[in-house]
């Protein structure tokens, strides 16, 4: 090997790979998208959306009362002044959320 060669790959991107993992979590870390809010009923409500997981819960969709999957990518809904914290939480098959 020259003196310019380098053996599996650059020590210096190794670095930076360091360098960002530790200012934020590792790529495909976030299982969801930045909340949005969304006025339904003369309500206010944060909306995020999930890509789905392999944690194998299953939810109750508030929409049409059917079962929805973690692993299916859908919303978690709670009024932007929920009292009750995770307790406000509903997750919402992405299509009965969009037509509800």
């Amino acid at each position: 090997m020259g003196k310019g060669a380098r053996r599996g790959g650059s020590r210096g991107s190794a670095r930076a790979r360091r360098s960002i993992g530790a200012s934020g979590p590792p790529l495909g870390a976030l299982s969801h998208t930045p909340d949005r809010t969304e006025w339904r009923g003369g309500r206010e409500f944060v909306v995020r959306t999930l890509r789905g997981n392999s944690e194998g819960r299953v939810y109750r969709c508030p929409g049409c009362h059917q079962e929805l999957a973690s692993a299916v990518p859908h919303y978690v809904v709670w009024p932007h002044d929920g009292m009750l914290g995770v307790e406000d939480r509903r997750h919402w098959h992405t299509r009965c959320w969009e037509i509800g």
